[in-house]
This record gives C-alpha cells, structure tokens and sequence, in this order.
C-alpha cells in the first residue's frame, strides 16, 4: 500500500515546499530588521537642551525639559512633522555631545566662530544684535551683595572680581580673554551661594534667573543686581554639522520658530503653560532647580 503523505498544503496551508519558502522569507525580514530600524532611527531627530534653571526660557520640571525654548521648538517640529526627541543634560556634556553628532541640534544657545565650527547658525547670527531667526533675545544682570551695590558704566574690567559664570557658557572664555578672574559652577544655587558668601563678588547670569533667586527669603536684601545690563544677546537652536538636520532643513526650522515667535495667540499660549510651569516650581521649593 502506497503510503500517502498528508501536506497542510492539502487543506490549503503551506506543504513542504511552501515551508521552506516560509522560513527563507522570515531569515530574510529577520536580516531586515537592523536596517528597517536603523532607517527608524535617522528619521528622529535627538535633541539636547541645558539641564540648568534658565527660566523661563529652559528649565527642567518633573525630569523633562521645559520653558519657552522648548515649547516653541517643539511646536516648530511638530508643524513640520519632524519626529524629534529633547533630553537636558549639563551644558558641557550636551553641547559637546552635540558636536560630536550624539545630538542633532542644541536649544539654545548664542553664536560664537568657535562654536560656528561645528554647528549652522542662522545667515545674520554672527553681524546682527538681534537675529531674525532668535528663539529670544535674551539680557543678562550683574548680580552682587547688596552693600557693593554700585552704578557700574558697563565695562567688564571693572566689575567686582572674581566673577561668577556657569560652566561651559561662551562669557567664561570671553571674560579670562581679556584678563577677568573667573569662577565658574555646575549649579546657578551654587553660584549664588558663592557670592552670598563672598567666594565670588559678582555674578552674570539671565534676568529671570536673577530675579529668581534675590526673591528667595535667603537671599533677601543680600543680593541684588545693578541697573545696567551685562548684554543683551539673541538665543538660536543649533543644528550639528555632524548630525541629521542639513542647512536646507535647518533654515526650515529657523524660519518656522521666527513665524511662532512673532504669533501673539502662540505665544501666549506658551508663556501661559510655562507660567504654569513655573508656579510649580516656585510652589515645590527644589523641583526645578538644578
């Protein structure tokens, strides 16, 4: 008696033959499956923003960045249908990240030739004192204790030394450049806790962030910051030459946060959810801070 063999092709399945096309197709997806998601992952865009309070233009509320720069970034990507995702890092870490091409793009930050280097910057960023294609203009105080209180003419030689800057911004080497003793923190409290204690005797930092901190009960009527502005300087989002965004989509980017920046009704839908933001801040003393 013949013996007859009974294939699942006879029931309409796969039969011997029809398995083994089966299982060459799944090695072959299989091998596929590293480059499918390889392609995935060039079209996210990763992107770093300073872990620091700098509110309220970036700051770090529950764990994830937040403030102005953020949001209109986000919201600049979105429209554009951009895949994207933002981590905050310490400065240092997320901009030399970023030039080596770990991170696509930096919000924010000002222009420098050095920096230039490695990263696109908008057409009119290195002549212009207010850029078309800002994510802000942003100004900095000189903040001391209030008995050296002083009507300072705005030369920096003559601001109270040794001054205080935050680690990696641009003024570090600008100031030691021109013969300015510099101590630089991590931390805007740690700076702030210096000059409270007289390690430094002056501190340059961002309004918001000045008036942040002289409001807090320990700093009051101890620090305060003198009339005159240090600079008044515009913010960009930096796009890596070593990563993902070209100078094609980049000025796309750019073009798209000046529309946001210059829209009345967006803006004030972000100033009012980083108002938000920063009410929580204020009402949990240390989830913000840095």
């Amino acid at each position: 008696m013949r013996h007859t063999e009974i294939s699942p092709n006879s029931a309409g399945g796969y039969g011997r033959y029809g398995m083994t096309s089966l299982l060459r197709l799944l090695i072959v997806l299989v091998a596929w499956a590293p480059a499918l998601s390889a392609n995935e992952e060039k079209k996210l865009l990763h992107i770093c923003t300073d872990v620091n309070f700098w509110a309220p233009y970036t700051l770090v509320v529950d764990g994830k960045p937040a403030g102005i720069h953020v949001q209109i970034t986000e919201r600049v990507l979105k429209q554009l249908d951009i895949n994207f995702q933002i981590s905050a890092w310490p400065w240092n870490r997320c901009i030399n990240g970023a030039r080596a091409g770990n991170y696509d793009a930096v919000v924010s930050a000002s222009y420098t030739e050095e920096r230039a280097q490695d990263f696109y910057y908008p057409p009119d960023a290195a002549q212009a004192t207010q850029s078309a294609w800002r994510v802000t203009q942003a100004e900095y105080m000189v903040v001391v204790r209030s008995p050296d209180y002083f009507d300072w003419n705005g030369d920096n030689k003559a601001l109270p030394m040794p001054v205080g800057l935050p680690l990696g911004y641009a003024l570090v080497n600008a100031f030691r450049e021109n013969g300015l003793q510099v101590m630089t923190a991590t931390k805007y409290s740690d700076l702030f806790n210096m000059l409270d204690r007289g390690r430094i005797n002056s501190l340059v930092v961002l309004r918001q962030t000045a008036e942040m901190y002289i409001s807090e009960k320990r700093f009051a009527d101890r620090l305060m910051f003198l009339k005159l502005p240090q600079r008044s300087k515009s913010y960009f989002l930096l796009a890596s030459k070593r990563g993902k965004i070209n100078e094609v989509m980049a000025q796309e980017i750019w073009q798209g946060i000046a529309v946001v920046r210059e829209d009345k009704a967006q803006m004030a839908e972000i100033s009012a959810a980083v108002k938000d933001q920063l009410e929580r801040c204020f009402d949990l003393l240390g989830l913000c801070k840095y």
